[in-house]
């Protein structure tokens, strides 16, 4: 299946506003089920657009809100004007205007970004699919069989604690110097606090990462609990406010999203000028 399918074969996704108008979203494309989800400025409307303006930073552009509201301009018009162009229709100091125009190809090109990772994610899916392959998402099971060496030892065990509590019980006694009763009393202390250990530590990592969907009845609103009962692993339950997180710190503490954007155009332009070169030599 080629892109091109892939992209046809997608559900329709929620609205951008929503997205536009979210201050959690404003700086960056979060990460979206299907490509039509990907909040691309060029399929902005104009109240989609100004909603954006008023979001981004705290309204760091909401200046240019009633120039937008009377030239009725869309996501379209405003990714492919040159910045002669921009700055006409912007009547406003050109270190403004510089940043505005930075900004929405800096989101722009996020989308762009957004969706070649997405695509080649659903083609991964795909390819996947089409091959048998399924992702392997179990848990390691509370038992397992053991090995061969393993279960050598263990018998090994059983059989020298059965014998020390039967046949040979009263020589275990004599070189203890202490009732067998003493010694099961003290010696099963350390076993079933393994077990108990093991098994309550086991049940305590699952629970963090599964089930990945809430499985009971009644689930409490904000929470991964049910009312009688009802569970979501911690980790998919908050895997949303984790993902942003991690990206805001990164877009906004790590790295300078429009240094990395310039930097690739540099590069792309300096490539380019070199074909030119060799084309003309």
């Amino acid at each position: 299946m080629t892109p091109s399918n892939l992209e046809a074969a997608l559900p329709p996704a929620y609205p951008l506003h929503d997205k536009a108008s979210d201050p959690l979203l404003s700086n960056f494309s979060f990460m979206g089920d299907t490509l039509d989800s990907v909040n691309d400025p060029i399929k902005w409307s104009n109240s989609e657009l100004v909603s954006w303006l008023c979001a981004f930073e705290n309204g760091k552009h909401k200046m240019f809100v009633k120039t937008f509201e009377e030239s009725q301009l869309d996501g379209k018009d405003i990714c492919f004007l040159p910045y002669t162009s921009f700055c006409a229709i912007v009547p406003t100091t050109s270190t403004r205007t510089q940043e505005l125009y930075d900004d929405l190809r800096t989101v722009r090109k996020n989308a762009e970004v957004e969706k070649e990772i997405l695509l080649l994610y659903l083609k991964k899916q795909q390819e996947n699919t089409d091959g048998g392959e399924t992702l392997n998402r179990s848990f390691p099971a509370l038992l397992s069989v053991p090995s061969l060496n393993s279960s050598l030892f263990l018998g090994v065990f059983v059989l020298i604690v059965f014998f020390s509590l039967t046949s040979y019980r009263s020589e275990v006694e004599t070189f203890l110097d202490v009732e067998i009763g003493v010694v099961v009393k003290y010696g099963s202390i350390p076993l079933i606090s393994a077990i108990f250990t093991y098994v309550h530590i086991w049940l305590a990592l699952y629970m963090t990462f599964f089930p990945l969907e809430f499985i009971g009845c009644c689930q409490i609103k904000g929470t991964n609990v049910g009312f009688p009962l009802g569970w979501q692993g911690i980790i998919p339950f908050k895997a949303e406010k984790m993902a942003r997180l991690a990206v805001r710190l990164m877009t906004e503490q790590l790295i300078d999203v429009k240094e990395e954007v310039g930097a690739c155009e540099a590069k792309r332009v300096e490539g380019r000028e070199a074909s030119k070169i060799r084309l003309s030599s």
